[in-house]
């Protein structure tokens, strides 16, 4: 919660410690909160090269280049973790939104179909709302957010489940 801190931290260890990607993959998300893209882009590219077969790295490593409308970029680096069996259903969203950008149907099905069933599907639809919405079509905005606040209920995340439906909520507003 103190990104300054983190900052100076960072440094330090970095001066006296060997090269390890769990720094470097807390430094990525600490500077792309702040919206340092350039820097996180480093940190997260650092962390694929230390820890490759790790998929929090290309997470944070995707987010960057999305961070800087690097879109193609982002989108090979979902595709790489899928390919890799490093992905979640939150990669799997950003593909769907990817999809959604270039009109491709099919594509935003096949990643509906894959999120089906999994424990965090919940993620996915909720991309898929706000892509629903985003066109005018709020019957099917409110059947995912709704779907989406029900798995999250039932999973007893809380949180998470307000979240879903404040954006809910924004999305009526």
């Amino acid at each position: 919660g103190e990104p300054n801190k983190a900052t100076v931290s960072y440094h330090f260890g970095k001066r006296t410690d060997p090269p390890d990607s769990i720094r470097t993959n807390t430094r990525a998300p600490n500077d792309g909160g702040q919206g340092q893209y350039e820097l996180a882009l480093s940190e997260a590219l650092e962390t694929v090269r230390l820890a490759p077969n790790e998929a929090l790295g290309y997470s944070n490593l995707g987010g960057d280049y999305m961070g800087m409308d690097r879109l193609a970029e982002a989108k090979a680096v979902r595709e790489k973790q899928v390919a890799d069996n490093l992905d979640s259903a939150l990669d799997h969203a950003d593909l769907y939104a990817f999809a959604f950008l270039e009109g491709d149907t099919a594509a935003m099905q096949h990643q509906v179909d894959w999120a089906k069933g999994k424990p965090d599907e919940f993620d996915l639809l909720q991309v898929v709302a706000e892509a629903a919405a985003s066109r005018g079509r709020l019957q099917a905005a409110r059947a995912a957010y709704s779907q989406a606040a029900e798995l999250t209920r039932r999973a007893k995340l809380d949180e998470l489940t307000a979240r879903i439906l404040g954006l809910r909520a924004l999305e009526e507003a």
